[in-house]
């Protein structure tokens, strides 16, 4: 078997064991977190879920770590099968998934949270996993974080030093986070420049993430024009005109603006609409849109870059709401209240 038929074949059967929608619907029907836990172990993410053990139900921090390693040990297999110009593609693309990472430690630290109380804050990504993130909410500032990434050779330690400074100023954390994703965005962007089919996956994807980026700055900011130059660059949907033409709306207005811009990848504006009101809804509803663009991408396309972008997406997606359930359970949330975001 060739190497691209076989990292094909593995893909294929790791995605299979993911829990999709009407796993992650069973999960949701389970009473407790011991319950929850038997939905998972059939699943890919049963390879490091504690054994259970009578009379004692594990912490959901021990839970959430060890699903984290599975996703790390998953996207680490995929670069591990590709090689040359696709690992460089595929790395490239995975370096959005590291500044998201990155801005949980970040708001913790801008809102002076203890590490033990950030937990629910923190996503891992391929190369920082939770004890690293930890130790990030733990930093004394922005300038403490971007010294640590250094020593650790991360790519955005440039990026969070230039914002240090500004860091607790009104807008610093925000200006820091568009920072990231530009960052993100630029390098993906560079390493997509020229022909070839992983080249156009990475261009279309990247360009989806650069509005769909814009599309939360605009949320975030609600009417209040003051940070236009943040835009993110590279997107086909809202660039900088779109910005400044939607930067005084806010609420029921934006959401329909926003819904419309974006209908090739949310779907029916009058469906989302109503949906880009809630900003917890919004930023699952984007991830949910990046990963089906992604699998589009490779039903076009079975063999390129897209498969393992597709797969990435969908592991991350699927972490975040698992994540949700299991802290939901812990808070005591009723499930009906979970539904719209597990959905979205």
């Amino acid at each position: 078997m060739a190497q691209g038929d076989y990292a094909v074949g593995r893909l294929g059967g790791a995605r299979s064991r993911l829990l999709a929608a009407r796993g992650l619907t069973d999960l949701l029907s389970r009473a407790d977190l011991s319950g929850r836990m038997e939905v998972l172990r059939p699943s890919i993410w049963g390879r490091s879920l504690p054994a259970t053990v009578p009379g004692r139900t594990p912490e959901v921090e021990d839970l959430e770590a060890a699903l984290a390693q599975v996703a790390q040990r998953e996207i680490e297999r995929v670069v591990g099968d590709l090689q040359g110009a696709r690992r460089r593609h595929f790395q490239a693309f995975l370096l959005a998934h590291e500044a998201a990472s990155l801005k949980g430690p970040l708001r913790a630290l801008s809102r002076g949270l203890k590490p033990e109380e950030a937990t629910s804050w923190l996503e891992p990504s391929p190369t920082l996993g939770r004890d690293e993130l930890l130790e990030l909410a733990a930093a004394t500032d922005a300038a403490a974080v971007a010294e640590k990434l250094a020593a650790w050779k991360n790519p955005f330690a440039a990026a969070v030093a230039e914002h240090a400074a500004g860091f607790r100023n009104p807008g610093g954390l925000l200006r820091l986070e568009v920072a990231l994703d530009r960052q993100a965005v630029d390098a993906a962007l560079r390493e997509a420049r020229g022909p070839g089919d992983d080249r156009g996956v990475l261009r279309r994807l990247t360009a989806a993430r650069a509005d769909l980026a814009n599309a939360t700055l605009l949320l975030a900011l609600g009417g209040i024009p003051d940070h236009l130059e943040l835009c993110v660059p590279g997107g086909g949907r809202i660039g900088a005109s779109e910005l400044r033409s939607l930067s005084t709306l806010a609420g029921r207005p934006l959401a329909a603006a926003l819904a419309r811009l974006l209908s090739d990848l949310l779907g029916p504006p009058e469906l989302t609409a109503p949906r880009l009101e809630s900003p917890l809804t919004a930023d699952h509803l984007f991830g949910r849109a990046l990963a089906r663009e992604a699998r589009i991408e490779a039903r076009r396309s079975p063999l390129s870059l897209a498969l393992p972008c597709a797969f990435a997406l969908d592991v991350f997606e699927e972490l975040r709401r698992v994540r949700l359930v299991l802290r939901a359970t812990e808070l005591g949330f009723p499930p009906a209240a979970l539904v719209d975001l597990l959905e979205a």
